[in-house]
């Protein structure tokens, strides 16, 4: 069993609500304004899809890439205001680069998809 002194114990209290306060304030803020990630766009298979279809996944994936664009654009500000080098603040700023790094990865994946979508099209 770990004895704790007063002094310690209250250290270890603030320390808590200091994590916790940041904790809430942050919360707030994502749900003021929160990073929303966009929807996948739907990729027709290059088998069966008409040429109208590939065309609309087209416009579709430039939709995303614009809109990805801003989602990036708003994880970066949200990660550029974390105030503070303690350890909530830099698990807070790698949450968002982590979700950063997944949209690109997104983004490179829905074009794979559709690029391979093509191919099989002109294939045909």
């Amino acid at each position: 069993m770990i004895k704790l002194t007063a002094k310690k114990t209250l250290a270890i209290f603030a320390a808590c609500l200091t994590i916790a306060s940041i904790s809430i304030e942050t919360s707030a803020q994502d749900e003021a304004a929160p990073c929303i990630l966009p929807t996948e766009p739907i990729i027709p298979d290059g088998n069966v899809a008409s040429k109208e279809e590939l065309v609309g996944a087209s416009k579709a994936i430039k939709a995303l890439q614009a809109e990805l664009g801003t989602y990036r654009e708003c994880l970066t500000a949200k990660s550029n205001a974390v105030v503070g080098e303690d350890e909530v603040s830099a698990e807070l700023r790698k949450g968002y680069i982590v979700r950063y790094n997944e949209s690109v990865d997104l983004e490179e994946k829905v074009a794979g998809e559709f690029n391979s979508a093509y191919k099989t099209f002109k294939a045909k």
